[in-house]
């Protein structure tokens, strides 16, 4: 029987690639577009190797392959093998470690950056309705007793806090600071995996909310603040949507890094693979 390599499926427009160099080294190349388990059972399982794209590699085709030593996967991730299945099996699993690398890292900044910018749009209208329909310290309740929509002006940090403090070119300090951190977020969002998926979504929204908040100390000195929350006489700071955003946010990516690793693989066992 020839050495076979089957392609369980693919999106290329050919595979004259794969033909180039497999056939002439006498290589059955297989190729197919399988959707379900059973397609790809009848396709791989007596090849020697496999191509992978999409198709699930479950743990039942894999248990069906009489001759394979390796998975091929074309793409970085490995989410459709059943690795563990793969490894009791003692057949290697690989991918392709910079597939589409640029591509993925374009869109995922896109994202992130579509995500501060839905922030920044939904702050700055929200400011510009409080401003238009509230006049300064003017309330509305919102929940009787627990919140009100309030206007006042920040002149500090988020929350308020420096609020109360006066020095000279305080205005221009705080902006700088806010466009010193902002611009640390953006860097680090940059330069940051995009496997790591959820902490980027903390940072979009920490970038968003600085970037609302930086808009209105440049243009006019002071944030607008509006949201008031308070129970039995207590308020707390109040805030705005970008302030919340960067709550958000900084809650989300502290989560992400609490969050356990996953557990490794277990090895493969010494009996071999089962008949």
């Amino acid at each position: 029987m020839p050495f076979i390599v089957a392609v369980t499926d693919s999106v290329f427009p050919s595979l004259e690639p794969e033909h180039r160099v497999l056939d002439p080294l006498g290589v059955e190349v297989r190729a197919g577009q399988c959707r379900s388990e059973d397609e790809v059972i009848a396709l791989t399982k007596d090849a020697n190797a496999i191509l992978n794209c999409y198709a699930k590699m479950t743990a039942r085709v894999i248990g069906e392959l009489k001759r394979c030593k390796v998975i091929a996967r074309y793409g970085i991730g490995v989410d459709n093998v059943d690795l563990v299945a793969a490894t009791r099996a003692k057949i290697v699993v690989t991918n392709v470690p910079d597939y589409c690398v640029d591509e993925v890292s374009d869109h995922a900044l896109a994202l992130f950056l579509a995500l501060a910018r839905r922030i920044v749009a939904a702050d700055q209208a929200t400011k510009l309705l409080v401003v238009r329909k509230l006049g300064l310290h003017d309330s509305v309740p919102v929940i009787p007793g627990v919140l009100d929509l309030t206007h006042v002006r920040n002149t500090g940090a988020a929350f308020g806090l420096l609020n109360a403090a006066d020095f000279p070119g305080k205005p221009v300090v705080i902006a700088a600071i806010a466009l010193v951190a902002l611009f640390g977020v953006g860097l680090y969002a940059v330069q940051l995996p995009t496997s790591h998926r959820t902490t980027r979504a903390g940072l979009a929204l920490v970038l968003g909310g600085a970037a609302g908040n930086l808009i209105d100390r440049m243009r006019q000195g002071f944030v607008v603040d509006f949201v008031d929350a308070y129970w039995n006489g207590w308020h707390f700071w109040a805030f705005n949507v970008a302030d919340a955003a960067i709550t958000v946010g900084v809650a989300i990516i502290v989560l992400d890094l609490l969050r356990p690793s996953e557990s490794p693989l277990p090895e493969a066992p010494d009996e071999g693979r089962a008949a």
